[in-house]
């Protein structure tokens, strides 16, 4: 049975590659995204994919000064909630946000942040999950967006407005 179904696979491969030989393609043009912009305690809602709202930040600058691991950072931790607007369940996992700064240099979450932090979540259509993002970041920028890149599109949180 498992001979026959790898057998159809490579069949179905190799029709497919044979159907586009020779052909020349229209040139698609890049998806375009939509981008929500936001700002700090309020809703912004991507239709049909996802609405966040960044409830708190905080800042810690004297990031590990007592062993000296990395000088010159300090940690910046982002507590959001995220509401499924689509029909299906939908996953959320720490990969889908980052923090942008003023020069354009993007952070990823920092594994060694653990209070509270954001898990991988299956959410179903209409609930909310909730959790805490960290990310070690330069001392001395002070200017960030917080970025969820979903399926559709981004929501674009300002951090630095509300302050």
């Amino acid at each position: 049975m498992k001979k026959i179904i790898m057998v159809l696979m490579i069949v179905a491969f190799v029709a497919t590659l044979a159907a586009g030989c020779g052909k020349t393609s229209a040139p698609t043009a890049p998806s375009e995204r939509k981008t929500v912009n936001g700002i700090t305690n309020e809703w912004a809602k991507l239709e049909d994919d996802t609405s966040l709202i960044v409830t708190n930040v905080d800042i810690d600058p004297d990031y590990d000064s007592n062993t000296g691991v990395n000088p010159g950072k300090k940690v910046i931790a982002v507590m959001i909630k995220v509401k499924n607007e689509g029909n299906m369940v939908k996953i959320y996992k720490k990969s889908d946000f980052i923090l942008k700064d003023s020069e354009g240099a993007m952070y990823q979450d920092d594994q060694g942040i653990k209070t509270l932090s954001f898990y991988t979540e299956d959410v179903k259509p209409e609930e909310t999950a909730e959790g805490r993002i960290g990310f070690v970041v330069p001392k001395a920028e002070t200017k960030f967006t917080f970025i969820y890149q979903g399926a559709l599109g981004d929501i674009a949180i300002d951090l630095s407005e509300g302050e």
